[in-house]
């Protein structure tokens, strides 16, 4: 028999583009014929449920990024209290990767030198 594999992709931008992207990007992994099961879900909905986090074992995270550098409102709860976990052991069994969305013709600057700030959030996770 072949296992099933599980993927949970989680995403978080200002306007839904990155929602957009990692139902796309479900779709696509279940095309592969493989047994691949896919559950997409916002940053927002889970950032009250870090420790059934830790218990997935493929994570993909589809960020934006908003303003200077900033997670967008839906991930911002995540985003602190993911900072504030003390065990760096925490998530030691959890695959991910991160998709990170941003506008590279965008200077929020104005002067050309915010290029630290790309992708910012990406980055972070």
């Amino acid at each position: 028999t072949t296992r099933l594999v599980s993927v949970l992709l989680l995403h978080a931008s200002q306007h839904g583009f990155c929602r957009d992207i990692a139902v796309q990007l479900a779709a696509s992994l279940r095309r592969t014929g493989g047994n691949i099961h896919t559950r997409v879900l916002s940053l927002a909905s889970i950032h009250r449920s870090l420790d059934l986090l830790a218990r997935e074992r493929i994570v993909v995270f589809v960020l934006s990024t908003v303003d200077r550098g900033d997670f967008p409102e839906s991930a911002s709860r995540f985003w602190h209290k993911l900072r504030r976990i003390q065990d760096e052991n925490h998530f030691s069994g959890v695959g991910f990767t991160v998709l990170a969305i941003d506008d590279s013709n965008f200077d929020s600057l104005g002067d050309g030198s915010n290029t630290d700030l790309f992708c910012q959030p990406g980055r972070l996770v």
